[in-house]
């Protein structure tokens, strides 16, 4: 039979014991994640409110929630400061792009004046002359003045129209009598210029002469304007008006200075020189010309008031440009006038020399036109204003003012010197001059038969029928003059005589031209001997 035997007091506990340990530490367990699941909420809660301050922690990178919060706002985050740092670079790359546009592109007033001056340059390689912000042209041959007029036109310019003494005395020194545009072709008497305007008279001393017949064109002379037909052939001189009203609008804007920059530099001829003074027929002179300044100017050559075409070359020719130099050959066509004229951007300035004519005449004075207050010495060479009376015999030809004629007849072409003192006037009068009365009809410059200039230590100055011109040029110690008459022509032009000893190392500087038809009157040489002590000496050329 079986027993069944009592548990041992000492374990029949055991089992008891073990299963509530384990229900015991379960509960425990299960209160310490309930605390621990509280807590993660409270501090997921804290996160979720830090958001916008603070990255979130990495310990808690795995909740999905809030891992998907935190990046959808790193991202508007870094979307914002990319737009904003894209913004300001943008601004500031059109700044510099503005900036640079504005100092880097040509302004419409650089623009205009570069063409500007390019076009310059071309018309003073076709003979164009710029004087006081306008361009004139003097033709080479001979037109009458509707054909002229239609030259000008063809080149984009018309017949020049002379509006101040300025300008009429830059005209005047082109040396040529030349048709002008002006004439009465609308209205006999009624004077007007090619672009409509009346002429004006208040810088004009007198009126173009009428010498009546059909003459309703206007050409224009050193002594003059006058009436001729309008077939007769003379040169012209074309003006073309520089457009500079959109130049002066844009340097308005700009605040520059139209033409002209600070930077440049008017021409200045800084060597002018022949390689002779005398010129024998055949031979050949050499003449050179350099100028300065800023932009480097161009250098124009005119001869006897022609302009010459550069590097153009003619056995035939009298003169002609090779290489910058101007070339002359020797011939019976009186005195050499040689121009050089130097232009850029910021001015003209030209210097002329003339050399010495083939055409000198041995010339004396009359005893029998000299006023009593004048003696003549030196074989009749010479005249001196004296106090004293002289004892002339009585001749209708002397005059009642301080005059004495040459006793030779000036015809053809004819250069003679006068070496003066004090106070002088040095010319050609008519022989028929008004010899008595001492009123403006006997006095030289004063009337319409006496072309003189006069010289004194200060200044000379141009006298026809009582109009003056003060010349620019001064004696500066020279009290010499040359006189040219080549009557063939009707020019009557004076020269300077610089002092060096005589012959080939005096140099011919050109002061005065007058123009005019001389008829078939005598034509005798004169001078006037102002005060006491002046006097004038006839030279041997």
């Amino acid at each position: 039979m079986a027993t069944i035997s009592e548990p041992d007091p000492g374990l029949s506990e055991e089992p008891e014991d073990t299963s509530l340990d384990r229900r015991e530490r379960k509960r425990r367990f299960a209160g310490r994640a309930k605390k621990k699941a509280k807590s993660r909420r409270r501090g997921s809660r804290q996160r979720v409110t830090k958001v916008t301050i603070s990255e979130p922690e990495p310990g808690l990178s795995e909740e999905p929630e809030d891992t998907s919060l935190d990046r959808e706002e790193t991202r508007k985050r870094r979307f914002a400061l990319w737009f904003h740092i894209t913004v300001i670079v943008s601004i500031g790359l059109l700044c510099i792009l503005l900036i640079s546009l504005r100092f880097n592109s040509p302004s419409p007033w650089k623009e205009g004046r570069e063409h500007l001056l390019d076009e310059l340059d071309e018309l003073t390689l076709q003979g164009w002359m710029l004087h006081d912000k306008n361009l004139y042209r003097v033709s080479t041959t001979k037109k009458g003045w509707r054909a002229s007029r239609e030259d000008c036109q063809k080149r984009k310019a018309d017949l020049v129209v002379i509006n101040s003494r300025e300008e009429l005395a830059f005209v005047s020194r082109l040396m040529d009598t030349s048709w002008i545009g002006l004439s009465d072709r609308e209205k006999e008497g009624t004077h007007k210029w090619v672009d409509g305007t009346p002429m004006t008279s208040s810088w004009r001393h007198v009126k173009p002469r009428d010498d009546g017949g059909a003459r309703d064109c206007v050409v224009a002379g050193e002594d003059g304007w006058s009436e001729e037909p309008c077939k007769r052939l003379h040169h012209w001189i074309c003006e073309k008006v520089l457009d500079l009203d959109h130049l002066e609008a844009e340097r308005n804007k700009e605040g520059s200075v139209m033409l002209t920059e600070e930077e440049e530099d008017a021409p200045s001829i800084t060597e002018f020189h022949s390689s002779t003074h005398v010129l024998p027929v055949g031979q050949t002179a050499r003449y050179t010309c350099h100028a300065g300044g800023t932009p480097e100017p161009t250098v124009e050559w005119l001869h006897n008031g022609r302009p010459l075409e550069r590097d153009g070359t003619d056995d035939q020719s009298e003169a002609w440009v090779e290489r910058g130099f101007l070339f002359i050959r020797g011939g019976r066509y009186g005195v050499n006038t040689v121009c050089c004229m130097a232009s850029n951007s910021a001015g003209t300035e030209q210097l002329i020399m003339s050399g010495s004519p083939s055409d000198a005449c041995d010339l004396t004075l009359d005893p029998n036109t000299a006023h009593r207050h004048l003696s003549l010495s030196e074989d009749n060479r010479k005249v001196t204003a004296v106090e004293e009376v002289q004892s002339y015999p009585d001749h209708p030809d002397r005059f009642d003012y301080p005059v004495v004629l040459g006793r030779e007849a000036l015809t053809g072409r004819c250069y003679w010197e006068v070496e003066w003192r004090g106070g002088v006037l040095i010319g050609v009068i008519y022989r028929g001059i008004t010899r008595r009365g001492g009123g403006g009809d006997s006095r030289l410059g004063e009337n319409n038969k006496s072309w003189v200039l006069h010289c004194d230590d200060d200044r000379y100055s141009a006298w026809y029928n009582g109009s003056r011109t003060v010349l620019p040029l001064r004696p500066a110690g020279s009290t010499r003059v040359g006189v040219y008459l080549d009557r063939p022509a009707g020019s009557l032009s004076f020269y300077r005589v610089s002092p060096g000893g005589g012959g080939s190392s005096d140099t011919l500087t050109h002061l005065h031209t007058f123009w005019s038809s001389f008829t078939q009157e005598d034509l005798l040489p004169g001078v006037l001997v102002g005060w006491g002590g002046s006097s004038a000496s006839l030279c041997r050329v």
